[in-house]
């Protein structure tokens, strides 16, 4: 099974390909394109994850010790927004402080909550329905909507639970929720979610699954157009690399410190590699290889837009992406192989 965390919902255009072989989760449902909503439950998430959601200043202090407060007086329990909100009025004392106040104002404005729920949650493997893993399937978790910080807390808990189920059934726990079969998870724009600096509530799990997870069955692909921002250590642990253009030498620098199979001579000509031409080193081949890459047919869902097309035409659609060159022009066969 595959597992993609996709922040801009642009996996799901795949759907035309792979029909139903593509489980669809998204924080808006769709019925008519089998997109199902993407749902948690309240107490899935911690005191720091919500007050990322509700966007709460990290200098707001007594704002934080306010909600601190109220969110212990719902551990262990079955609760929603009116929970919350009749412990934020309890933790307060009855004062009605500007604090409580603040939050509660905070509550009112984030659309955020859209995806909680007192009671449901979306299961990990599906029972009567799809889960998040699925086998012979890939499930695409369509995060688009939600800001950094709530896409984070949401990779988090569904790491988590991929990990502890996958553990569950190498263990055969009979009692927990458990993965059906090995699952591959794909991390889109994971620099925003194992990022070389400590900020992200994600990176903690995902480092341990890129460290251990391939012992319970789970493979990690993170998949980032800036290698230079992710995390060192997650970057060491993938064991084969796909590596298109790059430019930006820190982004050069962290490739080829985590990578031992990557060749001087390799590193130099990633600057030059055309759109739809790669390095591929590590098991995945035999020896590291300069590889082009099929022109995919169909709907891309991360083109950039035709600004300029998009001003000089403004009564057509500003969807339209731009024309990339791709190297079937034969940029490829006439690259200098010596």
């Amino acid at each position: 099974a595959v597992v993609v965390i996709d922040p801009h919902s642009e996996y799901i255009g795949m759907r035309n390909e792979l029909d139903d072989k593509l489980v669809a989760f998204s924080v808006e449902a769709d019925p008519d394109r089998r997109i199902l909503p993407l749902r948690f439950r309240y107490n899935s998430f911690s005191a720091d994850d919500f007050m990322s959601i509700l966007r709460v200043r990290s200098n707001a202090t007594l704002q934080r010790k306010l909600f601190r407060e109220a969110f212990k007086l719902l551990e262990d329990k079955e609760w929603g927004y009116e929970d919350l909100e009749n412990a934020l009025v309890k933790a307060d004392g009855g004062e009605d402080s500007d604090q409580l106040q603040g939050l509660q104002s905070l509550m009112a404005e984030a659309t955020e909550f859209a995806i909680l729920d007192k009671t449901q949650e979306v299961p990990l493997a599906g029972g009567d329905g799809p889960g998040i893993v699925n086998e012979g399937r890939m499930t695409v978790l369509s995060l688009a909507g939600l800001d950094t910080d709530v896409q984070q807390a949401v990779v988090r808990r569904v790491s988590q639970k991929i990990l502890r189920g996958a553990v569950a059934w190498r263990r055969n726990h009979e009692n927990e929720e458990s993965i059906p079969c090995p699952v591959l998870l794909v991390v889109e724009e994971s620099h925003n979610f194992v990022p070389s600096d400590d900020r992200a509530t994600s990176k903690r799990i995902l480092r341990r699954i890129a460290s251990e997870g391939r012992k319970f069955g789970v493979g990690l692909c993170v998949v980032s157009q800036r290698p230079g921002k992710i995390d060192s250590n997650v970057l060491s642990q993938c064991n084969s690399m796909i590596v298109l253009r790059v430019v930006n030498p820190r982004d050069q620098s962290n490739i080829e410190n985590s990578a031992e199979a990557m060749s001087r001579e390799l590193m130099e000509e990633l600057p030059s590699l055309n759109v739809g031409e790669a390095v591929i080193f590590g098991p995945a081949v035999n020896l590291p290889a300069l590889v082009k890459v099929d022109k995919y047919q169909g709907k891309l869902g991360g083109e950039d837009i035709d600004v300029v097309d998009a001003w000089q035409n403004p009564q057509s659609s500003n969807t339209k992406p731009r024309n990339r060159r791709h190297d079937d022009d034969g940029a490829f066969e006439r690259r200098d192989w010596s």
